[in-house]
């Protein structure tokens, strides 16, 4: 019987105190934290599928008015930063202290894992500057020309289906959007002319439909990835789908090889990581094609949820606020008459309103809903005889900054006239729905131009009316913020003629 006893012990009691003594962590440090759940931590909600982990998170920002607090992500201690001033010191004026993300990276077991959001230090800043000419105004200036060709075979699409709804059926303007953004992606990153908006059953998109997949791996991968990105490595799980690692990895390689061999030159974003390549003298130095693919594939999936996320919830917005919608039409029909309807680079920096509402729309849905940081050497919170030790997970919540009255003004409203010049209502520091200082998204500039593209040219032709009045619910299985029931829209054609 003692035995018998030993082992009851010993599988269950041992294990249990050990899980008590590690929740334990920040009782023992002296930091005030939320009450954790054995297991779960504090993420219960998303780890039982009811809420995404960015609302997961906002919903931990809420429960307490504290400037920073103690918070499980399962088994992982992490500090939840709510002030905005400690949460700039982090992010910009001591980056040297927080400079890596914390997320997952071994790169001789999965070189494709090897991409800016996950490189730290040395590595992440050489790839960054390499990275940076590819997004300038003259690159985006180049390359504008694509994605304007891009957003005419969006528009067209949607010609087509308004003329065959006879019955004014909704039309699903979720995956659309998603097609338009690969399709953006496909030309202007791999030289690829995709044209999911036409086939969707394109290869091209399946990948985003492997990445994004609500299966239980591919679920638990994506999370694995922010929460607790060392237990990839114990379920010996690649942090990038082995499918969609292949599929670009072979298609890079290829073209690559072609260009290269055939002295083709394209005015995309894989030929400027081909002259990267040509230009560094040392082999040691060189970006390797799986760094290339690795950035390549984060583009394609981050790059594509945010912008057609982004045009998909201004649309909403305007839609539920006519007055807004009217107002964005009478300026994009100013700036067509003033520009003989040719839209320009150039016209979509002029445009002070459409500006306004796609600032608007990032608040309300940041393409980043939450951050993550990690400290790289300690660190004494200001204001605080407390200190972070090297190796602390950072976790912002970026919605909680921007739906924070101390903030923003009324949060829930939709209203671009908060970031008026002259006018402004919020705290210019709370506004980060790319994250801030150095590590801010690279690609910022071209996602704007990819939104604003598009929202000119379907606004120009067409009305659009939601059925949902409600506030939108969230997709559970996603890491961003994503519709979980569509974006099922009327469309009409405006009373109007124009030639964009």
């Amino acid at each position: 019987m003692s035995l018998v006893w030993y082992l009851i012990f010993t599988v269950l009691i041992v294990p249990f105190i050990l899980l008590k003594f590690h929740f334990c962590y920040w009782w023992r440090n002296g930091f005030p934290f939320l009450k954790p759940e054995l297991i779960f931590g504090n993420i219960k909600p998303f780890v039982k599928k009811k809420k995404s982990l960015g609302i997961a998170i906002w919903d931990l920002y809420n429960q307490t008015k504290r400037p920073f607090i103690g918070v499980y992500m399962f088994f992982n201690p992490a500090i939840l930063v709510r002030d905005v001033n400690i949460v700039k010191r982090i992010l910009i004026s001591d980056f040297n202290h927080f400079y890596n993300r914390g997320l997952y990276l071994n790169k001789e077991k999965s070189p494709l894992a090897a991409s800016l959001t996950t490189l730290k230090g040395k590595d992440w800043k050489d790839l960054r500057t390499k990275l940076n000419p590819l997004f300038s105004s003259g690159r985006l200036k180049q390359i504008f020309p694509t994605i304007s060709f891009e957003a005419d075979r969006l528009e067209n699409h949607i010609n087509k289906l308004v003329k065959n709804n006879i019955n004014d059926t909704p039309i699903e303007m979720k995956d659309i959007l998603i097609r338009y953004a690969l399709d953006v992606i496909g030309s202007v990153f791999y030289g690829n002319d995709v044209n999911t908006i036409d086939h969707p059953d394109q290869e091209f998109k399946r990948m985003f439909k492997l990445i994004n997949s609500p299966n239980f791996k591919e679920r638990l991968r994506m999370a694995l990835l922010f929460i607790a990105p060392k237990m990839l490595d114990w379920l010996n799980m690649d942090p990038v789908n082995a499918e969609v690692t292949s599929f670009f990895l072979q298609m890079i390689k290829k073209t690559i090889r072609y260009r290269e061999n055939n002295n083709i030159y394209r005015n995309d974003f894989l030929q400027l990581f081909i002259q990267l390549r040509q230009e560094e003298k040392s082999l040691m130095s060189r970006i390797t094609v799986e760094e290339i693919a690795a950035n390549c594939i984060l583009f394609y999936n981050a790059g594509t949820v945010s912008t057609s996320g982004t045009i998909g919830y201004l649309l909403y917005e305007a839609a539920l606020q006519p007055e807004i919608m009217k107002n964005l039409q009478s300026e994009i029909d100013e700036y067509l008459k003033r520009h003989n309807n040719i839209i320009s680079y150039d016209m979509l920096q002029e445009m002070v309103y459409l500006d306004l509402c796609v600032k608007e729309t990032l608040r309300k849905y940041p393409g980043l809903p939450h951050l993550n940081r990690e400290c790289s050497e300690d660190w004494k919170i200001p204001n605080s005889h407390l200190t972070i030790r090297k190796g602390t997970p950072i976790v912002i919540s970026v919605m909680g900054l921007h739906y924070n009255p101390k903030y923003f003004d009324d949060p829930l409203k939709f209203n671009p006239e908060r970031f008026r010049k002259g006018n402004e209502t919020y705290n210019k520091d709370a506004y980060m729905p790319f994250g801030d200082g150095p590590r801010q998204c690279v690609a910022v500039r071209m996602g704007l131009i990819e939104v604003k593209v598009a929202v000119v040219k379907l606004l120009a032709k067409y009305n659009f009316q939601t059925l949902k009045t409600d506030p939108i619910k969230f997709d559970t299985f996603a890491m961003s913020l994503q519709p979980k029931d569509g974006l099922p829209m009327k469309v009409s054609f405006r009373n109007i003629k124009l030639n964009c």
